[in-house]
C-alpha cells in the first residue's frame, strides 16, 4: 500500500508535457523530441499560399536566426528540412486544418485556404513555446466549433487611430477570430465618411467633451472626436481580409442617431418641443430618433449606399437597438404615420 502510494506521488509531481496553444485545438498528440531547422531550409507551398507562406518565412527567418527559402511546391528545388503548406483538394471542415511535425518536416494541410492560415497561426504558437525556439514533434487536428467567431469595437465613444485597429485585427488572428463588428456610429460622434453627408464628420464626429473616468456625470471640459476617410476604412478591410477576417460595419439607427441628427436637424422630429439635437458628451441611452420621414429614409439608402461600397460583407448591421420612442409619441407628424 505504501509502495503504490509513493508511485501516485511520484505521478502527480512529474510536469505534464503541452503544448499551449491558445485556442486550444481539437485534437493533440504530442511526441518526445523536437527540431531546429538549419542550413537549406524552406518553405514550401501550394501557389494558393503564396501570400501566407511568404509572411511564414519571414516570421521563421527572424524566429531562427538564419534565412528561410521560399519553395513552390511544383519546384524541383531539393531542401533538407521544410514546412510544406498545402490545401487539400478533397475539402473538409470549412477552415479546418491538420499540422504534423517530425524530424525535419513539418506538414500542413488546410481543408481550404483560411484552414491553412489558421493552421499557420498555431505553427508559430507551438515554435514561440519557453526555451530555444524549435518545432516540437507532434500532431495536431483543428476544425472551428462556431463559424461566426467575432469581436465587436465601438469607436462611437471612443476613437481608435486606424493602425491599433490593425493591431487589433492581428491580435484576432492569432486567436483565430474571423469577424469584426465594428459600430462606426453613435450619440457621442459618428465615425465614418460619407462623401455625399460631410457634416456628418465635420459636425458630427466631434463632442464638446466626454465624461472622466469614474465619473459618469462629469465632464473633462475638453473637445473629443474624429473620424475614418473613406481611404482608411478600405485599407482596414483589405488588411481584416488578408487576415481572413471579415469586417461587419454598424450604422445604428433609429436610435443612437444624436450625432447624425446634429448634422442634418430635419432627419429628426423637428416637430416637438424644445427640439435643439447635438453630439451628446455623456453615456447613456439618448431620445433622439430618426423621424418617419420620406427625406429621412431617403437619406437612410444613400448613407448605406455608400457603406455598402466600402464593405464587402453579407451583412451591413444597422442596429435597432435602444430607440425611445418618447419624440415619435409627442411628434404630431410620427403619429399621423402611425
Amino acid at each position: 500500500m505504501l509502495t503504490c502510494a509513493a508511485l501516485l506521488l511520484t505521478a502527480f509531481s512529474l510536469p505534464q508535457a503541452q503544448l499551449d496553444v491558445i485556442p486550444k485545438p481539437n485534437q493533440i498528440e504530442l511526441r518526445e523530441g523536437s527540431w531546429a531547422p538549419a542550413g537549406n531550409f524552406g518553405v514550401r507551398f501550394d501557389r494558393r499560399l503564396e501570400g501566407d507562406a511568404t509572411e511564414l518565412c519571414e516570421w521563421l527567418s527572424e524566429r531562427f536566426g538564419h534565412p528561410v527559402g521560399l519553395v513552390p511546391e511544383d519546384s524541383k528545388i531539393r531542401l533538407d528540412g521544410e514546412v510544406y503548406l498545402d490545401v487539400s483538394d478533397e475539402g473538409g471542415v470549412a477552415e479546418s486544418y491538420s499540422l504534423d511535425i517530425s524530424e525535419g518536416h513539418v506538414k500542413l494541410i488546410g481543408a481550404d485556404v483560411a484552414g491553412a492560415f489558421y493552421g499557420i497561426e498555431t505553427l508559430k504558437q507551438c515554435v514561440a513555446q519557453e526555451g530555444k525556439a524549435a518545432f516540437p514533434f507532434c500532431r495536431i487536428e483543428d476544425a472551428p466549433r462556431f463559424s461566426w467567431r467575432g469581436l465587436h469595437l465601438d469607436v462611437g465613444r471612443h476613437i481608435y487611430a486606424a493602425d491599433d485597429v490593425k493591431k487589433l485585427l492581428d491580435w484576432m488572428a492569432v486567436h483565430k477570430l474571423n469577424t469584426f463588428h465594428w459600430h462606426l456610429t453613435e450619440d457621442q460622434g459618428w465615425r465614418i465618411e460619407i462623401k455625399k453627408y460631410p457634416k456628418l464628420t465635420s459636425v458630427g464626429a466631434y463632442r464638446e467633451a466626454s465624461p472622466p473616468y469614474g465619473e459618469r456625470l462629469g465632464s473633462d471640459e475638453t473637445r473629443y472626436g474624429g473620424f475614418y476617410t473613406q481611404e482608411e476604412v478600405k485599407a482596414i478591410v483589405a488588411y481584416a481580409a488578408a487576415l481572413h477576417i471579415t469586417v461587419v460595419p454598424e450604422i445604428d439607427m433609429p436610435g443612437h442617431m444624436a450625432a447624425a441628427i446634429a448634422a442634418y436637424p430635419e432627419l429628426g422630429n423637428t416637430d416637438i418641443e424644445g427640439y435643439a439635437p447635438k453630439v451628446y458628451s455623456l453615456w447613456g441611452v439618448k431620445p433622439y430618433t430618426l423621424a418617419p420621414k420620406e427625406a429621412t429614409f431617403e437619406w437612410v439608402d444613400n448613407v448605406l449606399e455608400e457603406v455598402c461600397a466600402l464593405f464587402p460583407a453579407e451583412y451591413i448591421h444597422i442596429g435597432g437597438d435602444e430607440a425611445p420612442k418618447t419624440q415619435w409619441k409627442n411628434s404630431h407628424f410620427a403619429q399621423s404615420v402611425m
